[in-house]
């Protein structure tokens, strides 16, 4: 394909988008007209994925009145576009790691449509499918000062969700946002600080004792595994506190629900430390393993350990002492 050749067809992609946008009433199967473009676009980009392509690439997606943002703002409302738009998602996630630094200067623009399509679609899937795109964004974003002015507001959307709404939130955007926060502290810690201890810890903490040691709620394999993929991110720039909070209450004459809840007590009493240590252990020991739909939970928990075991030497020594 020759830059003349491929500009052109970007361009005429996106403008077919627009479109098809404005005959929405009229297009019978609009949704999958639109998706198959995106898919051809997608095709003609990957094809030949040169820098001189992907500048082409960038210009056609990201500049003028009619591109691929304002295509995505327009139809966030749109349900009858829904595949189109997790075709757009997931091009985009594919797009920004490969244009890498290139994507900057457009970083925050990109950022803010991605929130505009999770706050206005009521597709769960729609929705979710900003946060590989979002995250692919702000891995890339680190240090970079224009994002900067945007974590506060991004930490606060997020914290809410798993937070004050929590009740209102679906297992599987629970658990995204959840290892999205994680992220933010990883690759901008400065601006998380004031979130990261007590408020977010105690989040993660809370979800993994609920998930791991209680059995009073519906044990939700992405929220579990979304909190411990976070708590990977999390302890790359904050390690949480390694004081006991309190000694568990003794009960005499206990009966098995007595000794229970104490155990669930005595956990909940250790250090924020060594209640990740616990939890992490469990997430390992306690999923089925031939259950790949399970697996997410064992996979971030031995990850936790691979990246951070030095923080759980101690615990290690008390708990596997033939390892000494």
């Amino acid at each position: 394909m020759t830059e003349a050749s491929a500009t052109s067809n970007f361009d005429n992609y996106i403008l077919e988008l627009h479109d098809n946008l404005d005959r929405l009433r009229e297009i019978p199967d609009v949704d999958e007209q639109c998706a198959v473009l995106i898919g051809d676009l997608a095709q003609a980009y990957s094809e030949h994925p040169s820098p001189m392509q992907t500048a082409i690439c960038l210009s056609a997606l990201f500049s003028g009145q009619k591109n691929i943002l304002t295509f995505l703002r327009r139809a966030s409302s749109k349900p009858e576009l829904k595949k189109t738009k997790i075709e757009i998602l997931q091009f985009l996630k594919f797009f920004v790691e490969s244009a890498s630094n290139k994507i900057l200067p457009y970083a925050v623009e990109l950022k803010t449509v991605l929130l505009i399509i999770f706050n206005v679609d009521s597709a769960s899937d729609v929705r979710a499918g900003t946060f590989p795109a979002l995250s692919q964004l702000i891995e890339l974003s680190a240090g970079f000062a224009d994002m900067e002015s945007e974590i506060d507001k991004m930490a606060t959307t997020f914290l809410d969700l798993i937070g004050l709404q929590s009740t209102k939130t679906t297992a599987t955007i629970k658990g995204l946002s959840l290892a999205f926060l994680g992220l933010l502290c990883k690759c901008f810690p400065e601006h998380m600080r004031k979130y990261s201890d007590p408020l977010l810890i105690g989040q993660y903490l809370k979800y993994l004792h609920e998930h791991l040691v209680r059995d009073v709620v519906k044990f939700e394999m992405l929220v579990a595994a979304g909190a411990m993929e976070g708590l990977i991110y999390y302890l790359v720039n904050f390690v949480p506190s390694a004081i006991p909070v309190a000694q568990p209450t003794l009960i005499r004459n206990k009966s098995k629900d007595d000794e229970k809840r104490i155990k669930e007590e005595q956990i909940r009493c250790e250090s924020d430390l060594k209640r990740v240590y616990i939890y992490a252990s469990r997430a390992i020991q306690t999923q089925d393993q031939t259950n790949l739909n399970r697996y997410a939970l064992v996979k971030a928990g031995l990850e936790l350990f691979a990246q951070h075991s030095t923080l759980f030497t101690e615990y290690l020594y008390d708990d596997y002492p033939e390892i000494l």
